[in-house]
Formats: C-alpha cells, sequence, structure tokens
C-alpha cells in the first residue's frame, strides 16, 4: 500500500509502506490487490512464479 505525502510545492508524493520509496503519481501500479510502487510489485510477481 502507498501513503500519501503532501510536498512543499503542493504536489502529492506516494511513499510504499512495503519499502519506504517515494513513488511518483505516473510510477503507481493499481492492481485489484491495492496499489504498489513498481519495484515491490516486480517482487511480488517473481515471487508468485517461483
Amino acid at each position: 500500500m502507498l501513503t500519501t505525502i503532501q510536498t512543499p510545492d503542493g504536489k502529492p508524493v506516494y511513499q510504499c509502506d512495503n519499502c519506504g520509496k517515494d513513488v511518483m503519481a505516473q510510477d503507481i501500479i493499481v492492481t485489484f490487490s491495492g496499489d504498489f510502487c513498481p519495484e515491490c510489485h516486480a517482487k511480488q510477481q517473481k515471487d508468485k512464479s517461483s
């Protein structure tokens, strides 16, 4: 899941609760099970396939 943080210039930044990385809005991966940052999503896909 992602936490929304307001930056001083008013643009929202999303922080991944899983890895703590900041994610830009256009990079968020939205799935049926929730929103993920690209890295955690890729990691999750890898874990599933193995």
